[in-house]
């Protein structure tokens, strides 16, 4: 019960920000579009870079990263086939970008450290990559198609800097640049723009929506991708890695399913503003998620022995 209430007051200074973000739209008037074009192609860049040059630089660590862009992948094309059938318009797919995608950075970071301790955060910034690069590549993608031809998405995929973040990080390990005071000077200070910013994007994002987005149906799908679909087949990998891969301990894998039962990520209000499919479906979603996770991940750590 104690870790519960720990838990819960560690979680709870993110929707404060929630609510920041709602007053900064709805009286302030502040757009999501620019705040989420801050995050999308400046914020989180340097997130990821900075990231990519801390991390330890042996394969197992830089294998995490595909390992969730392949979770990630398989989930959300499994959703897309699977929501044409239900959805005629493009909610298949906002859904199918959805599927992949988990609030890892602005809020699974600063929860995954009260979880496991400061000493989690290389695991979970590379694993926050993984995310990206699903985010920034295949669920960019599967969005734009949305409204736009394959030609153009993958255009628009091209502009996204965060993939060349993540190159110029790797290049910055082969050569062996130091980058000590540098790279820790950007990850403080993005860092906390990126948690503040990206749950403020959600309250923003709920403030400018015209009317709210109950559709039982889209809210449904959206839920069992991400809290039923994801994490079994995270559950799936840890199993096959404890019989025949061995590659990881016991921290990785309690972090990996953390990591899976994260709520929707606020990027998805982002990017579906960006290519214009249902954002204030997106909003809806995105917040209701994150309030079920206020209950859920506390629970799933307390019960479900996530807590290595």
């Amino acid at each position: 019960m104690q870790l519960f209430i720990s838990l819960l007051l560690a979680i709870l200074p993110l929707y404060f920000l929630i609510g920041i973000g709602f007053i900064a739209g709805k009286y302030l008037h502040v757009q999501k579009e620019s705040v989420a074009r801050l995050l999308i192609y400046i914020i989180a860049p340097a997130v990821i870079f900075s990231g990519v040059v801390k991390a330890p630089f042996d394969a197992a660590t830089i294998a995490i990263p595909f390992i969730f862009f392949g979770i990630s992948t398989v989930v959300s094309f499994v959703v897309y086939k699977v929501s044409r059938m239900l959805f005629a318009g493009t909610e298949k797919n906002l859904l199918g970008y959805m599927a992949g995608t988990g609030n890892v950075g602005y809020f699974g970071l600063p929860v995954a450290i009260a979880v496991f301790g400061q000493g989690i955060m290389p695991l979970v910034t590379v694993s926050i990559i993984g995310f990206q690069l699903f985010e920034n590549s295949v669920g960019v993608y599967i969005a734009a198609r949305g409204n736009y031809s394959a030609r153009e998405s993958i255009r628009r995929i091209i502009k996204l800097p965060t993939i060349y973040a993540f190159i110029l990080g790797i290049i910055v390990h082969i050569v062996n640049i130091p980058t000590n005071e540098w790279t820790s000077w950007i990850s403080v200070q993005f860092q906390g723009a990126y948690t503040v910013l990206g749950m403020m994007l959600i309250g923003i994002g709920i403030a400018s929506s015209k009317h709210i987005e109950f559709d039982i149906k889209f809210i449904a799908s959206a839920f069992a991708s991400k809290f039923l679909l994801y994490p079994a087949l995270a559950c799936i990998f840890i199993a096959l890695d404890k019989t025949f891969f061995h590659w990881y301990g016991p921290v990785f894998h309690a972090l990996m399913i953390f990591m899976s039962v994260t709520p929707k990520a606020a990027n998805t209000v982002a990017f579906s503003t960006e290519f214009k499919i249902h954002p204030d479906k997106a909003a809806t979603v995105v917040f209701l998620s994150t309030i079920f996770a206020l209950f859920y991940i506390p629970l799933a750590v307390t019960v479900g022995g996530i807590h290595p």
